[in-house]
């Protein structure tokens, strides 16, 4: 049973974590993005 719920709870873990993730890398993509645009500008 332990084991059972222990699957679950990765599950849920892996299901929630990855969106939370790809938004997290997509904010972080975005920022060195806009970061690199402006010293573009710049030079």
């Amino acid at each position: 049973m332990q084991n059972r719920k222990w699957i679950l709870t990765s599950l849920v873990m892996t299901f929630f974590g990855i969106p939370i993730l790809a938004q997290f890398l997509a904010a972080v993509i975005a920022m060195l993005g806009v970061g690199l645009a402006g010293i573009i500008e710049v030079l």
